[in-house]
């Protein structure tokens, strides 16, 4: 997984989250959990199917009712993912 936060505004954060799928079969992401020191984000997707040795993004509002939006940044940014087999980074 890759994560990547955007710094436009001070008041919320979308975080940009790619799904590898380094597997010979498809995937199912059921959801995942963006998590940071100043808070957590659950998301809950329709099922994100990602096809063997291919890769899918999401896009994921975070706000103040999240959490300390201000402390969201790639590096401390940590994804918990529920999934039918292993996702991991490229």
């Amino acid at each position: 997984m890759t994560v990547a936060i955007s710094m436009e505004d001070v008041a919320l954060r979308r975080v940009r989250i790619e799904f590898h799928n380094n597997t010979d079969r498809a995937c199912t992401v059921a959801g995942y959990l963006v998590q940071w020191p100043g808070g957590k984000k659950p998301a809950r997707p329709e099922g994100i199917v990602i096809p063997p040795k291919e890769s899918r993004d999401r896009w994921l509002r975070v706000d103040k009712a999240d959490g300390d939006v201000s402390s969201l940044t790639a590096d401390v940014a940590k994804v918990t993912l529920q999934s039918d087999c292993p996702v991991k980074g490229p």
